[in-house]
């Protein structure tokens, strides 16, 4: 009886290769501004605590406003507010 190539299986497991992933990983954009939904994701509370810190936080990054009813949040100053609380806790 014939055996199956296995040399064939293992020659298409090269081409998965993490190098290769990393190549498309690398090509990835990541968004500076965030919508409200993905702020409150990206800080891990809910929408309305959110929110509840933009009212009762001073210190908190200002929405911007691309139209009426698109605001964003930059990623940067949402980092910079988290850093600052770091620093506050310790």
């Amino acid at each position: 009886m014939n055996e199956p190539n296995t040399t064939l299986a293992i020659s298409n497991i090269s081409a998965l290769s993490p190098k290769r992933h990393q190549n498309k990983m690398q090509d990835a954009v990541y968004p500076v501004a965030l919508r409200i939904e993905e702020a409150a994701k990206y800080i891990n509370v809910s929408r309305r605590q959110l929110y509840s810190i933009c009212e009762k936080d001073p210190t908190f990054p200002k929405k911007i406003y691309y139209s009426t009813g698109c605001a964003v949040f930059l990623r940067e100053s949402l980092d910079n507010w988290l850093k600052e609380k770091e620093r506050q806790a310790v």
